[in-house]
């Protein structure tokens, strides 16, 4: 959308420069197309057409809030349904260990027992079981490291995700105030009105965009921003006792 050029540029235009210059630029591949509200803007001077990025909006902020929190949400139940298997693993191999203990005892006795009797055969028989028993246990102690190892990357994954919202969530907070102070210019509110919510933002605990307030004020009052300001503070200095205009009372 190019909203207003001069009348070099006009001429230009109308000649059918934009259209080859908009021509030049490569199409993107069949089905990633994307329609979007796109502004430009013209060197007088080159006429060159360069691509305005718009600026990012509380709604868009607010749409990655939501995906962050159902991704959060997801991890959340699959962290629970690992740690109910995990639990559940832990004691199948407790109650594992625990037959192992059991028959390496039962071994150690059948061992000494045939020992008396037959020593060739009994030393031979017990070998191969406290082999066997010692595979099994080598196994189980795989497959709990491997369930430990799955349940740390797990961890690792929900930080990442509570950190990117926690970002998001500060972003968001920055352009609260902004977006509410343009709000209210465009809705005609006076200097004093606008003083209040300027004092609001200076003792909130988010972080607000001030560069983005101030551009507002100074579009709407060239010279009002340094009275703005000393509104404000006077506001938050009396802790909303001080009005502008209001006389003080005696």
């Amino acid at each position: 959308m190019i909203t207003s050029c001069s009348p070099y540029v006009h001429s230009y235009l109308l000649r059918g420069g934009l259209v080859r210059k908009l021509k030049r630029r490569p199409l993107p591949p069949l089905g990633e197309a994307k329609v979007v509200a796109t502004s430009y803007h013209i060197d007088p001077d080159t006429l060159d057409i360069t691509e305005v990025e718009p600026k990012p909006t509380a709604e868009r902020l607010q749409k990655r809030i939501d995906e962050l929190e159902q991704l959060t949400a997801s991890l959340r139940k699959q962290l629970v349904l690992l740690a109910e298997n995990l639990s559940e693993r832990s004691n199948s191999l407790g109650l594992e260990l625990r037959k192992t203990r059991e028959l390496t005892a039962d071994n150690d006795r059948l061992k000494q027992r045939m020992s008396e009797l037959v020593p060739g055969i009994a030393l031979q028989s017990m070998a191969t079981q406290l082999a066997e028993s010692k595979i099994d246990n080598a196994r189980l102690q795989t497959e709990l490291s491997e369930l430990r190892r799955l349940v740390n990357r797990h961890d690792h994954d929900y930080l990442a995700v509570h950190k990117e919202l926690d970002k998001a969530h500060a972003e968001n907070g920055s352009l609260r105030e902004a977006i509410q102070i343009e709000n209210e210019i465009n809705q005609g509110c006076t200097q004093a009105e606008i003083a209040n919510t300027y004092a609001m933002a200076l003792v909130s605990s988010w972080p607000t965009d001030w560069k983005r307030v101030n551009e507002a004020i100074v579009a709407k009052w060239p010279k009002g921003l340094n009275r703005v300001k000393t509104w404000a503070w006077k506001i938050v200095n009396s802790k909303g006792q001080w009005q502008p205009g209001k006389k003080p009372t005696p």
